[in-house]
């Protein structure tokens, strides 16, 4: 979470201690490929849904066409 609190320009940012980022417990390079099929598996049964509320206005093309560039 200091990662994400830096580059919001969080003051306050500290260590969570929590996270990969924080405590530096990775998953290396080399690691069992039955855990990489376990991990495939969960995500493809992974479902999420989001409701969108509001959407920015789509903004107008800035880009003159090449006969008003003339």
């Amino acid at each position: 979470m200091q990662f994400l609190a830096e580059e919001l320009s969080d003051p306050e940012a500290a260590p969570c201690g929590k996270c990969a980022n924080c405590t530096g417990d990775r998953v290396g390079a080399a690691y069992a490929a039955d855990l990489a099929e376990e991990a495939a598996r969960f995500l493809e049964c992974l479902s999420l849904s989001f409701d969108l509320k509001k959407q920015w206005p789509q903004a107008p093309c800035l880009r003159a066409s090449a006969a008003e560039s003339l």
